[in-house]
Parts: structure tokens; C-alpha cells; sequence
């Protein structure tokens, strides 16, 4: 069920199992439904650059403007009602004016079964494989594409990758402001030995589970490959 998110005013949708066929012309949405899926799987929308551009234009001006992504997902272990909410950082002013661009930064957070959960918490719950025509950058492009196409992937099976992924980098950006302080000799070298500790313990993690995760897919697509060529 959709709620002023991006073209949708209101939308509710019962998608039967197996293959689905969504068609319609250009501007009618269809990449918008698959954003709303994909949101509730990775926690975050993969082409905005902000929450605001989530939220239905004619919403954004209205003195209360909302939007919302819920879906009732049929698991092994049971059903799980998922829900994305996305509110005002400011509320409207007294009169209700707004403005006439729509601005205002949004809040998101999330439910699972009605109870609040963070971000990291929530990918996992439904899993999802995002494939689009610039993907062909997986192929094409830089190592970085490639990686955060695995990250993204095996956050959705191991909460604990997710949880070094985010270690990892925190851990990185001080590091990086030590080393700062190093150079400026407002700290010693010394000081480095935790955060390099840390780095290798998280970084290790994250290159095993990615080289599993290598060998997984090998044993799939070799015969693919084989059969195709």
C-alpha cells in the first residue's frame, strides 16, 4: 500500500505469487512501484538523494504532508507487516503555509510488525534483487559499483555483515582524522595501534564473507556461463 509516495496519491496492491508482469507507459509509475518494494528491503531508496523527493508533490504542500510504504510479506517463518513512514524534520507553520516548491527536509523510519526498528534492523526482513540497465555498470564499471552491489546483497542474509560494514567505516573516518592529527603532530603514531586493530578485525570479516559469498555465485553461474556460451 503506497500513500503520497512519489506519483502515487493512493495505491493498494495484492501481487500473487509468482512471475508478475508490470506494464504501462512511460510516467505511470512502474519504476516507482519497484522503488517502494526495494525500499523495504534495503531500507533506503536507490536513486533519491533525499527523503523529500520520496514524498508526493502535492503532499509536500499541504500543511501536514506525510507519505508512507507498508506490505504485508508472506515469509517461511510467518507473515511481517513492514512499514516505511516519512514525516516533516519542521512541522507547517501555524497557518498552515508552505512552501510553494515543496521544500522541507523529511524524516524516515521504519515498523515491523508495528513496532519501531532501525534501518539496519529492518534489511533483512523482505529480500530483494534490484536489476536495472545501468547494472550493465557491473559489468563495465569500477570495482566500487561491484562492491556495493555485494554489500548490499549480503546485508539482506547477514545482519553481522551489515553491522562490520558500519563499524568498518566509522572506524575508517577516525582513523583517517588521527592520521590528520599525526601529520600535524597533535598526536602520535602510537595512538594508531586500536583503530588499526579495529579496522583489520572488521575489513577481514568483510573480505571472507565476500569471498564466500564469490564462491556461492561461481557455482551458479559457471553452468550458466557454460550453457550460454
Amino acid at each position: 500500500r503506497l500513500v503520497n509516495f512519489r506519483s502515487y496519491e493512493r495505491l493498494e496492491l495484492e501481487l500473487q505469487p509468482g512471475l508478475i508482469l508490470i506494464e504501462g507507459d512511460n510516467g505511470q509509475g512502474k519504476s516507482n512501484l519497484l522503488e517502494a518494494i526495494y525500499l523495504l528491503a534495503i531500507a533506503k531508496s536507490y536513486r533519491a538523494s533525499a527523503e523529500r523527493e520520496l514524498v508526493r508533490h502535492q503532499a509536500r504542500l499541504e500543511p501536514l504532508p506525510y507519505a508512507q510504504v507498508l506490505a504485508e510479506v508472506c515469509r517461511t517463518d510467518g507473515t511481517a507487516k513492514l512499514q516505511a513512514d516519512f514525516s516533516p524534520v519542521h512541522p507547517a507553520a501555524p497557518d498552515g503555509a508552505a512552501d510553494e516548491l515543496g521544500g522541507g527536509a523529511f524524516h524516515k523510519s521504519f515498523r515491523v510488525n508495528g513496532v519501531s526498528r532501525r534501518a539496519s534492523t529492518l534489511v533483512g526482513v523482505l529480500n530483494a534483487v534490484m536489476f536495472r540497465a545501468e547494472d550493465l555498470e557491473l559489468v563495465y564499471g569500477n570495482p566500487s559499483v561491484r562492491r556495493r552491489y555485494l554489500d548490499i546483497m549480503i546485508s539482506q542474509l547477514d545482519d553481522r555483515y551489515l553491522r562490520s560494514l558500519q563499524r568498518y567505516q566509522k572506524v575508517l573516518a577516525q582513523r583517517n582524522h588521527l592520521l590528520k592529527l599525526v601529520m600535524h603532530r597533535s598526536a602520535t603514531a602510537d595512538e594508531l595501534r586500536f583503530w588499526n586493530e579495529e579496522l583489520v578485525s572488521e575489513g577481514a570479516y568483510i573480505m571472507d564473507r565476500r569471498a564466500e559469498t564469490l564462491e556461492d555465485l561461481d557455482a551458479i553461474a559457471d553452468p550458466l556461463h557454460s550453457e550460454l556460451s
